[in-house]
């Protein structure tokens, strides 16, 4: 997934914190759709130079971070709305996340940059 976009020129970072370890199925197929929808719109709308894809392991929890420094964009005051904005990708990558039990976040500031973070209890 990450070859594209250093193909495009984009620096892409990748850290991995705490012990690795395999997930249950379903929660690895969740965490890798994300980062491929959240990898996917980067290139596809974000304009960013740099990405950071990290993955942490804590001993009840993995939590993966997708951050880059790109144009940004206004976030509604619920995600829901983003059905409203046609940000269908944004609320696939929350209902995988909730599919597994786990908690998804969105950040961004326009001309500053975009930060996904899906959580999942193991």
């Amino acid at each position: 997934m990450t070859k594209e976009l250093r193909s495009e020129g984009v620096t892409l970072y990748t850290e991995t914190a705490g012990t690795r370890r395999r997930l249950p199925p379903e929660t690895e197929l969740s965490l890798f759709r994300v980062a491929q929808e959240a990898l996917r719109n980067i290139r596809k709308h974000a304009q960013a130079t740099e990405v950071l894809v990290k993955i942490e392991f804590t001993p009840n929890k993995v939590s993966l971070t997708i951050a880059d420094n790109g144009r940004g964009f206004r976030i509604p005051k619920a995600i829901d709305d983003f059905v409203n904005k046609d940000k269908l990708g944004l609320i696939g990558m929350q209902e995988r996340t909730r599919s597994v039990g786990g908690t998804f976040s969105i950040k961004s500031q326009i001309g500053k940059g975009t930060k996904v973070v899906a959580r999942i209890k193991t």
